[in-house]
């Protein structure tokens, strides 16, 4: 009967180390994706236990509830500051969903948890996330917009994105809606030939009561130093955007750069109170332009994102990059607790090349 159901979906728990490499949140968003997918019943413990404030935070407790609902699953644990999860997943069958974590939680990594799954549905999806769409640890939802889904869509993955509200720390308060329907297969991935930059977008921003002057100072800053890495005659397009109603004030940059061959990199920051606008400018430049010098063809949040999706494709998947990140260490350690799909890291004079053989898995619900 149920009962002894139950036992077995225990029994096969895969358990995870979840202090392993970067030991962040990331094991917990990969993770849960490929239970997800394989219907495969997990248990994570040690979560985030080398961080200041171990176990579960609001951002990761609304992500996995998210993706326990699209997955019609049961969760045990799931509080914040849990330190131990088991999560038994059931039918994808997609649908309408809200992840919301009642704080300035990244809306950017609750996408990242959710987006594989989502595409492995029956159905097409529409999700509303709510909480911080520019928040100081992880990249901004304009990062997603702007880099990562047009470098899905040679993947075959296809989405569309509105930001509604945006959000900023403490209050949060942002929405952005997806759109999404499910796909047959991931197709892999070659992005070896890094081209020349050819274009550059500042994209500058004050909301609620942030100074006025906070844009253009954050751009002049960073377009000095762009021009000065690039040179005068590559075409920086600047965008300042004046935002008056949201819940909490705040201030950023984004530079994204595309290459002639449709690379592209993200560089970005937040304005504080206590850093002059002019600091935070360069910052966002200076991280651009680290993570173009190597001369690979994806920056260091792309490195790591798209992982799992080269785990999944079918064939053969080449990134050129910098130096691996931890997250990507860890990205590629967690694809190959769950999957066979092989991956090579060789060192090609100054930067990297990542190869998957990835596993070529099929949506079931689309294969007649």
């Amino acid at each position: 009967g149920a009962r002894t159901n139950m036992e077995s979906d225990e029994q096969r728990a895969k358990e995870i180390d979840g202090s392993t490499l970067e030991g962040g949140g990331q094991i917990l968003r990969n993770s849960f994706a490929y239970a997800c997918l394989f219907r495969q019943p997990v248990k994570i413990h040690k979560i985030r236990a080398g961080r200041p404030k171990p176990g579960l935070a609001a951002q990761h407790l609304a992500s996995i509830r998210l993706v326990r609902d699209i997955a019609s699953g049961r969760l045990v644990n799931d509080f914040v500051q849990s330190c131990e999860l088991e999560f038994y997943p059931k039918e994808l069958t997609g649908g309408e969903f809200v992840a919301d974590p009642k704080t300035a939680g990244s809306i950017t990594l609750m996408m990242q948890a959710s987006l594989p799954v989502l595409l492995y549905c029956k159905h097409p999806s529409d999700v509303t996330y709510k909480g911080g769409t520019f928040v100081s640890t992880s990249p901004p939802i304009l990062f997603v917009r702007d880099v990562l889904m047009p470098t899905l869509q040679r993947m075959g993955i296809h989405f569309d994105l509105t930001v509604k509200q945006t959000g900023y720390y403490p209050r949060g308060g942002g929405n952005v809606q997806l759109t999404i329907n499910p796909i047959r297969y991931v197709e892999p991935i070659q992005l070896m030939d890094r081209g020349t930059i050819s274009s550059i977008r500042l994209r500058v921003f004050a909301a609620g009561n942030a100074p006025k002057s906070a844009p253009k100072r954050m751009a002049a800053a960073a377009r000095e130093l762009l021009v000065t890495a690039f040179g005068t005659d590559i075409s920086v397009d600047t965008l300042i955007e004046m935002e008056t109603h949201t819940p909490s004030s705040g201030t950023g940059i984004n530079i994204t750069a595309e290459t002639s061959t449709g690379c592209l990199f993200h560089g970005s920051a937040c304005g504080d109170r206590d850093t002059p606008f002019e600091e935070t400018g360069r910052a966002a430049a200076q991280f651009l332009i680290e993570s173009i010098q190597h001369g690979g063809c994806v920056d260091e949040h792309l490195q790591d994102q798209l992982i799992i999706f080269m785990a999944l494709a079918r064939g053969r998947s080449s990134i050129r990059c910098g130096p691996l990140s931890l997250h990507t260490e860890t990205a590629i350690y967690i694809a190959k607790q769950f999957t066979n799909a092989s991956f090579t890291v060789r060192q090609e004079e100054e930067n990297y090349v990542i190869e998957c053989d990835g596993i070529g898995f099929e949506n079931s619900h689309l294969n007649c």
